[in-house]
């Protein structure tokens, strides 16, 4: 296997590509979500360079260059990264693996991008949200992504209580949830009092 690494400076996104000694000729491009390191995409990565496939995992934040936290994050980025695979790597196919937060970016790259075969969406959310700050808790009153320098619509949740994958007893639910799945109940429920 065969690795490079990609500066936003230089190469205009950060990433980390697995190339297979034989390649498919497909690409996939991998997208965490709320994940600082690339650590977890780049193993998603290696995994399917052993299937064949250029496997590139792409950081949305936290890195030199980007956002500290998923705030106004450009998806102008991931052109460069889908060029290379098309142009530098001969890909004849670019699919998008998204998880999570990831899975949000990839749809929108799917929609305002192009030139993507598949998207696959593990854990997907279910809309951009309002940016955040690197303490994943401080809203900031923009989107998480933007397109042409404009802010992606979004739904402004409250994160500010933390931990958002951490499991919590919900009365109403009757059983666990997690403490996103409460902050969107939350919200959903205060635009249903807002329209009475």
């Amino acid at each position: 296997m065969k690795y490079t690494d990609f500066n936003f400076k230089r190469d205009g996104f950060v990433g980390h590509l697995a190339e297979p000694e034989n390649s498919n000729g497909k690409a996939v491009i991998v997208i965490m979500g709320g994940e600082k390191s690339l650590l977890p995409g780049i193993k998603i990565a290696e995994r399917f360079a052993d299937f064949g496939f250029i496997g590139l995992s792409v950081s949305l934040f936290g890195a030199e260059g980007l956002p500290d936290g998923i705030d106004r994050i450009s998806l102008e980025m991931f052109i460069p990264a889908i060029e290379y695979l098309k142009n530098k790597k001969g890909a004849k196919s670019v699919s998008l693996y998204g998880m999570s937060m990831g899975s949000v970016f990839a749809a929108l790259i799917g929609q305002h991008i192009g030139g993507i075969d598949n998207i696959v969406m593990v854990s997907p959310s279910h809309v951009p949200f309002e940016g955040t700050l690197a303490d994943k808790k401080t809203m900031t009153g923009k989107s998480m992504a933007t397109w042409q320098g404009k802010d992606i619509p979004f739904v402004k949740e409250d994160f500010s209580g933390g931990e958002m994958n951490k499991y919590i007893y919900s009365k109403e639910a009757g059983r666990k949830v997690t403490k996103m799945w409460q902050a969107s109940v939350f919200r959903i429920r205060s635009y249903e009092r807002a329209d009475r």
